[in-house]
C-alpha cells in the first residue's frame, strides 16, 4: 500500500480558530452557484435546508471551504458544477438534469494557502437530503472507488465504476469504520455513547462549533504532500492512535 491515513494521540485540542469563523460569518453575500437563486431555501448562518431535487451540504474542515467549485459527476457520465457560499454551504439540483445515481461529489478549495480537494459520495436516497463533503467522507469515498488516489480516480473514473462501488450499503459500511475509529473524539464532541445515532455524512451543520463542526473542530487537518494522497488532509485525531491503509 502507497499512501497513509495517520490517527496520532495528541494532548490539545485544536479546530478551527473563532477568528476564522467570525472573518466567514460577516461575509454573508453570497449564494450558491448552481445556475439557480438558493437564497430562500439555505439558510447561510445555519445548517443547511435540504433543497428538494437537489444535492445540498457543507463543505469543510472544521472551518468551512468557502467560494470553492463543486462539481457532481452522476453515473450516467454527467457532470454538474456549482460553488460554495461563505460557510461552506452548496447545493446543486440533480433531478430533471439527465443525471442518474449513484453520484461522486468533488469539492476544490483553498485552506490557509493549500490547494484542498475533498471527495464525497451520495446515492439516489440522499437527493433532496444531506450530503457533506468533509476529510470523513473523503475517506469513505476513497476506501470505495480507490485505494491510492482518489482525486485523480475522480477524474478517470468509468460511468459503470460509479454504479458499481457507490451504494449507501457501502457507505454506510465504511461510515462504521470510520466512527469506530474516532470513537472517543466523537463522545467528547457530542457527549453521545450510541453512535448508531451519530451520521458523519448526512447530518446537516454550520461550521459554528457544534454538532458536526465540533467533531471536525477536535481534528487536526495538515496536508502531508509527500506523505498522503495528492491534496489529501491527513487526520491527527485527538484521543486516537490508528493507521488506516488506503
Amino acid at each position: 500500500m502507497k499512501y497513509f491515513l495517520i490517527l496520532f494521540i495528541i494532548i490539545s485540542i485544536v479546530g478551527c480558530s473563532k477568528n476564522d469563523s467570525e472573518s466567514n460569518e460577516q461575509d454573508n453575500s453570497s449564494s450558491v452557484d448552481n445556475g439557480q437563486d438558493n437564497s430562500s431555501t439555505l439558510d447561510y448562518a445555519a445548517a443547511p435546508t435540504p433543497v428538494e431535487g437537489a444535492l445540498t451540504g457543507t463543505a469543510a474542515l472544521g472551518a468551512p471551504l468557502i467560494k470553492s467549485n463543486v462539481k457532481v459527476k452522476c453515473a450516467n457520465g454527467t457532470e454538474l458544477s456549482g460553488t460554495t457560499n461563505s460557510f461552506g454551504k452548496w447545493s446543486i439540483a440533480v433531478s430533471g438534469k439527465n443525471c442518474d445515481a449513484p453520484f461522486l461529489i468533488k469539492v476544490d478549495g483553498d485552506f490557509k494557502g493549500q490547494n484542498i480537494t475533498l471527495l464525497s459520495s451520495a446515492t439516489n436516497e440522499d437527493v433532496s437530503k444531506i450530503v457533506n463533503v468533509t476529510p470523513i467522507t473523503h475517506i469513505i469515498t476513497s476506501e470505495l472507488i480507490a485505494k491510492d488516489n482518489a482525486t485523480d480516480a475522480y477524474s478517470n473514473i468509468s460511468n459503470q465504476s460509479i454504479s458499481d462501488n457507490i451504494s449507501k450499503t457501502k457507505i454506510q459500511n465504511q461510515e462504521g469504520f470510520i466512527k469506530t475509529a474516532l470513537t472517543k473524539t466523537i463522545q467528547a464532541a457530542t457527549d453521545e455513547t450510541d453512535l448508531t445515532k451519530i451520521d458523519l455524512i448526512n447530518t446537516g451543520f454550520a461550521t459554528n462549533h457544534t454538532g458536526l463542526d465540533s467533531i471536525l473542530d477536535l481534528t487536526i487537518f495538515e496536508i502531508l504532500d509527500n506523505s498522503c494522497i495528492d491534496n489529501f488532509c491527513c487526520i491527527l485525531a485527538s484521543f486516537t492512535n490508528f493507521a488506516i491503509s488506503l
